[in-house]
């Protein structure tokens, strides 16, 4: 390079030493944090008669799960324990598929994917199916080859588990039978003593509890996870995943790794843990740090902190969002939380509700056109119902899992681009019991809009059923865009 002027020249020679100046210092201060929580978490252990957490970190699956005799502190603070977990012992219901080999490192392998999903009990309400319905129904059966869905029952209550597992096993038989479908459970006693945990972030006690606890469980499936799969991403039991998320998942990960950006977490989601994908090598990484300081942060916050240490400074997240938080009641008695995508909302949803409707199986013997499938409509993504040429006398039916207690419902036919596949004819009816029907009001057009509660005075206390029925043949097809179901729960 050229510079007319002698200043000229030095001035941006200095400009190019404090540059680098700048970077040393930055990899300085990277190598003495990492220093800093490594002696700090060794502290950790030794203060609270952790003493090893793992030894060897073995990659079998042997184990079993066992106490730790030390001595209690003065202050109190939580019994050190040690966390192995038995996949076998584990497993209620699912089989692990054989295992075949990675050529380039010779680790065993059964798929591309595991997506680990925490699940307990909520005060009145359940969001479970609804997360599986949209993680089965929007992938293939070839991609099915390489997930495993790896449901973690993390709830305390023994009853719970075992009538949710078994309702389960008679819904999703053939995914259990294919090993498609991990249901697993803690087989002993894993958590430490939760009375002696102490506060932080000014939480109520009852939080830093319900946050402990979550971390422990978290550790516990990365390693009940650990050489399943060659990638594991985080979801939760109350998500909407957007259609050919796993292709996506697959493409960006391909991407990343044709560019051969360093990465240790990718994101697939905004919203805190949810949609966070690893590497298979770093399940046992993740897991032991989480335990490490499973009482001092939240489990987003400390994801955040070792992926500083790991030297990934930036989030690699996938536009738009592949999955959408959907729940509002959560597992922490009395908090509800209205956490959603905004940026997945806005660029996918086409909806004018953006409404949780309660679980239904959908049914019609209208022709389906493609994979424009009748449960479209009712769940949470921008996909449709795509009818063939509706005769009269076919009907489109919402059969609720229970009875529920119907404020209102919103039917819209017909797309922006498709404007005539609406119901050119029809009539919408409700049941208690699935039999002796109830005619509400004709249907017909782009939009019905029913409010119960204020049109309807002898409005029965609670629905089984709602149908859409046909009442005259047309050749046009019809488009269910969007169903909304309103309660009172």
């Amino acid at each position: 390079m050229r510079c007319s002027k002698r200043n000229y020249c030095y001035s941006y020679g200095q400009k190019v030493i404090k540059g680098a100046v700048i970077l040393l210092m930055l990899q300085i201060t990277v190598i003495f944090t990492y220093m800093h929580l490594t002696v700090n978490s060794t502290k950790v252990f030794q203060d609270r008669n952790y003493n090893k957490l793992y030894q060897n970190m073995l990659l079998s699956n042997a184990t079993k799960i066992e106490r730790l005799d030390t001595a209690n502190r003065q202050s109190d603070t939580a019994v050190g324990f040690q966390l192995k977990v038995n996949r076998d012992d584990a497993l209620i219901y699912g089989h692990f598929r054989k295992t075949k080999i990675w050529k380039r490192n010779r680790k065993p392998k059964s798929g591309f994917l595991t997506i680990g999903i925490p699940t307990m009990q909520r005060p009145g309400i359940s969001y479970l199916e609804n997360t599986l319905e949209s993680l089965i129904m929007l992938t293939s059966e070839q991609e099915r080859l390489e997930i495993v869905i790896a449901l973690y029952m993390a709830d305390e209550n023994q009853t719970w588990v075992e009538y949710t597992a078994n309702d389960l096993k008679k819904k999703y038989q053939k995914h259990f039978d294919s090993g498609f479908l991990h249901i697993f459970h803690y087989h002993e006693q894993i958590y430490p003593d939760f009375n002696s945990l102490y506060r932080t972030f000014n939480d109520a006690t009852e939080r830093v509890i319900w946050r402990s606890k979550q971390n422990i469980d978290y550790a516990y499936m990365f390693m009940y996870s650990h050489n399943i799969s060659e990638y594991y991403i985080q979801l939760e039991d109350d998500i909407q995943a957007i259609p050919n998320y796993f292709y996506k998942i697959k493409s960006f990960i391909s991407t990343m790794n044709k560019k051969r950006i360093k990465w240790f977490c990718l994101d697939f989601c905004n919203l805190g843990f949810v949609g966070k994908l690893v590497r298979n090598d770093e399940l046992l990484v993740l897991a032991k740090f989480l335990l490490m300081f499973f009482n001092d942060q939240p489990g987003d916050n400390l994801l955040g902190y070792l992926k500083h240490v790991k030297t990934q400074f930036k989030d690699i997240r996938h536009k738009p969002s592949l999955f959408q938080h959907v729940g509002v009641v959560s597992s922490l008695r009395g908090k509800r939380q209205f956490l959603q995508d905004g940026t997945l909302k806005k660029k996918s949803s086409k909806k004018r509700f953006y409404n949780d409707n309660p679980p239904a199986d959908i049914e019609t013997k209208i022709e389906t056109f493609e994979k424009h499938f009748p449960k479209n409509p009712y769940g949470l993504t921008d996909e449709y119902f795509w009818g063939i040429s509706p005769k009269q006398g076919d009907v489109f039916t919402i059969k609720f899992h229970k009875p529920e207690q119907v404020t209102g419902i919103y039917i819209k036919f017909g797309l922006p681009e498709q404007p005539d596949d609406i119901l050119s004819e029809g009539k919408l009816k409700v049941s208690q019991n699935c039999e002796n029907w109830k005619y509400i009001k004709s249907i017909h057009g782009h939009q019905s809009v029913i409010n119960l509660d204020r049109s309807y005075s002898n409005w029965p206390s609670k629905l089984q059923c709602v149908t859409i029925e046909v009442t005259r043949t047309q050749a046009i097809w019809m488009i269910i865009q969007e169903i909304s179901i309103f309660t009172k729960r």
